[in-house]
């Protein structure tokens, strides 16, 4: 781990407290992270063939809420555009697993641990017609959800406030196509009606959020812990909260136990102060 003085980084932290008795605990881990793209969106899309080019159908990136022609406002999967047009929206960003996700496409399943960010990507004309096209994203693209069972078992990943209609009729019949084209694109080839095909991409995600950090007990002592895929961070500590406060990095090293990193403290040590801050030498708020 680099100086939190090195240009070019930024120093993240998470505090977490834990009482037990007149000890007060809090965590502070630092991440220094290179400069990376600001989001994992949907960068574009065309439509190549089929029918739909044909009527001139265009990709078409929405933003939620969404404006669809029928049904109620904000709603998907119930016949709610009947276009010609390939549509594609971007559901939660930046999201850190905390169990495997199986796709249908691509490395199945995406390990827990894992940051990714998801997209949802239909077709939904007003009679039978087929269409070939390609989406492109900002990022890598890790794996797709097209069949019912894993869309359903995927909705954690659905952006707000948009109502999925007809859950049962989503996901992509035989005949259909769905592959990853590019590293940062997926090509379709998907004949449709009523209600329309529907898939969900994941792609990898771009900022690492928040860690989840644990802090338990284990007989005397203190057992401190976090995922093994946020790497970078460092736990400190002080003896104390006199002004001015002097933060020391902790001597221990982390042991991997259970894809954890962890931390072991002796309760019988002292008291100590593990305070959660931001680094004020990067001018950064600390609380």
């Amino acid at each position: 781990m680099g100086s939190l003085d090195s240009p070019g980084t930024v120093a993240e932290s998470l505090g977490i407290k834990f009482m037990r008795t007149c000890v007060l605990f809090a965590v502070v881990l630092y991440l220094l992270k290179a400069a990376s793209p600001t989001s994992g969106l949907i960068s574009g899309g065309m439509v190549a063939g089929g029918s739909a080019a044909v009527g001139g159908g265009t990709f078409v990136i929405l933003t939620p809420p969404l404006t669809n022609a029928f049904g109620p406002t904000n709603t998907v999967g119930s016949d709610n555009f009947e276009s010609l047009n390939l549509f594609g929206f971007n559901e939660l960003q930046d999201v850190l697993l905390t169990s495997n996700l199986v796709v249908d496409v691509g490395s199945s399943p995406i390990p827990a641990g894992t940051v990714i960010s998801s997209h949802y990507v239909f077709f939904d004309p007003a009679t039978n017609e087929n269409i070939a096209g390609v989406v492109g994203f900002v990022t890598n693209v890790l794996g797709v959800i097209a069949s019912n069972t894993n869309l359903a078992n995927s909705d954690f990943l659905a952006a707000p406030g948009v109502s999925y209609a007809a859950p049962a009729a989503r996901g992509l019949e035989p005949g259909d196509s769905v592959s990853i084209s590019g590293a940062k694109q997926i090509m379709v080839q998907l004949s449709a009606g009523s209600p329309g095909d529907y898939i969900r991409v994941i792609t990898q995600g771009v900022k690492t959020p928040d860690p989840v950090v644990n802090i338990g007990l284990d007989g005397t002592n203190c057992v401190v812990s976090w995922l093994t895929n946020l790497a970078g961070f460092t736990l400190q500590f002080s003896t104390g909260l006199s002004s001015p406060i002097h933060w020391t990095n902790h001597p221990a090293k982390p042991v991997v136990l259970d894809q954890e990193f962890k931390i072991t403290d002796e309760l019988s040590s002292g008291v100590r102060f593990f305070p959660a801050q931001w680094d004020p030498k990067l001018g950064i708020h600390v609380t």
